[in-house]
C-alpha cells in the first residue's frame, strides 16, 4: 500500500475494499472470471467512509460479450429488472447516450449494474465528473489517489472531467455540504477562481491524471 497514506487511513481504505468486495462476493460468490469485468465506483465509497449505508451501489460491467451475458442470466435469476439511463461521453463531446441498466434489490441493499463500453476500468473512470467518485474496486483491489481521497474527507467538488459537466449534479453535491475548494493564490487568480465559480465553471485545484495509489 502507498506511503502517502497514513496508517488511519490505510486503514478507512482497506475497510473500503472490504466493503466492496462482500457486495460483489454476495452475488457472484467468487466467479472470478466475472468478477474480472466487475468495477464498482461512485457514491458507494463515499457512504462507506462515513460509515453510512449507501442509497445504492453502482456496479459497471465491462465491455465483454460473455461477461455481460453471465451477469445479465444471475441478474435475471435474482428478480433485477432491466431499464435504459442517459449519460454523458467524454469522446463525444458532452453527446448523450443511452446504456443498459439493471436494478434490484438483494439481501436488504440496492444494486444498479451499469452495462458499458468500456474495456478497462481506466476507460470507464475517464468519463467520471468528480475526483471522489473515481476511488474504485476490482478484482480484489482498492484504487483510488491522494487527491480522491482527500476529496472525500474534506467533501470537497473537484472536477475530474470538465467535459461532462451537468448542472444538476453539481447544485445536488453542494446541497448535500459539498464545498468547492478555493487554491490560495494571488489576487488575480483568486478573481478568476470567483468569477469561475459564480458562472459554474468549477475551478480544477487538482491537475494531476488519474494513477492508482491502493491497489491491494
Amino acid at each position: 500500500m502507498n506511503d502517502i497514506f497514513t496508517h488511519t487511513e490505510k486503514s478507512k481504505i482497506l475497510n473500503l475494499k472490504d466493503k466492496a468486495k462482500a457486495r460483489l462476493e454476495v452475488l457472484f460468490e467468487k466467479d472470478s472470471f466475472v468478477m474480472l469485468h466487475l468495477v464498482v465506483a461512485g457514491g458507494a465509497f463515499v457512504s462507506w467512509f462515513y460509515n453510512k449505508t449507501p442509497k445504492d451501489i453502482d456496479i459497471f460491467v465491462l465491455d465483454d460479450v460473455n461477461a455481460k451475458r453471465l451477469v445479465r442470466e444471475n441478474l435475471e435469476l435474482r428478480g433485477f429488472k432491466s431499464k435504459d439511463m442517459e449519460y454523458m461521453k467524454q469522446t463525444n463531446d458532452g453527446a448523450k447516450h443511452v446504456q443498459e441498466v439493471w436494478e434490484g434489490t438483494f439481501m436488504g441493499c440496492l444494486y444498479q449494474f451499469i452495462f458499458t463500453d468500456c474495456r478497462t476500468r481506466e476507460e470507464l473512470l475517464a468519463d467520471f465528473d468528480y475526483k471522489h467518485c473515481t476511488v474504485s474496486y476490482q478484482k480484489d483491489k482498492l484504487y483510488t489517489t491522494r487527491n480522491a481521497y482527500d476529496a472525500i474527507a474534506n467533501k470537497h467538488l473537484i472536477v475530474h472531467n470538465d467535459k461532462v459537466q451537468v448542472q444538476w449534479r453539481r447544485e445536488k453535491f453542494l446541497s448535500k455540504g459539498w464545498t468547492i475548494p478555493v487554491e490560495k493564490t494571488d489576487n488575480k487568480s483568486r478573481f478568476v477562481n470567483f468569477v469561475q465559480d459564480k458562472y459554474g465553471n468549477i475551478n480544477m485545484v487538482d491537475r494531476d491524471s488519474f494513477q492508482p495509489a491502493i491497489s491491494s
